[in-house]
């Protein structure tokens, strides 16, 4: 039940960086976000569905590098 429940908060927020993502303005950046969101929303539900850990560990890396970068635009504004 826990699983499932930080799944489903993990999966929601995922969805909200999804619906978020300006295709317009900056058309390249955006597909490969997307990309990288859909990646990380497909692993968590096989992880639900077959308990594969491999590919939730890979998503995860690659969410910890965007957040590495936000932090790092940040940190030069």
């Amino acid at each position: 039940l826990i699983r499932s429940n930080h799944a489903s908060k993990s999966l929601t927020i995922i969805y909200s960086l999804q619906v978020s993502l300006d295709f317009e303005k900056a058309p390249k950046i955006a597909q490969n976000l997307f990309q990288v969101y859909e990646y990380c929303r497909v692993q968590i539900i096989n992880i639900l569905l077959n308990k594969a850990e491999q590919g939730l560990k890979k998503a995860i890396e690659a969410l910890e590098d965007i957040l590495d970068a936000w932090k790092s635009l940040k940190s030069t504004s």
